[in-house]
């Protein structure tokens, strides 16, 4: 979970049918966007080397990182043809 001033992002098991009422309810009084296929990764006491092994191939879609611990959420990046 993280919290801004103007939104507020989950991450959450995929439960296709409870997600899917959820994003239905909310989308009733807000703008909802939303991405499947995401992995969320937590790194206690990280270094740059490990955040780079970990993310590659990745797109990461959110990075907060404190003191001691970095959390990622990234997606696969697309193959190449």
């Amino acid at each position: 979970m993280h919290n801004s001033a103007v939104s507020f992002s989950i991450s959450a098991d995929y439960e296709e049918n409870e997600i899917h009422k959820l994003i239905a309810e909310l989308s009733n009084r807000y703008h909802i966007k939303y991405n499947t296929g995401v992995e969320l990764v937590t790194i206690r006491y990280y270094n740059q080397s490990t955040i780079d092994r970990v993310t590659l191939n990745k797109d990461i879609l959110l990075e907060i990182k404190s003191r001691h611990t970095c959390q990622l959420l990234m997606k696969n990046k697309p193959a190449a043809n």
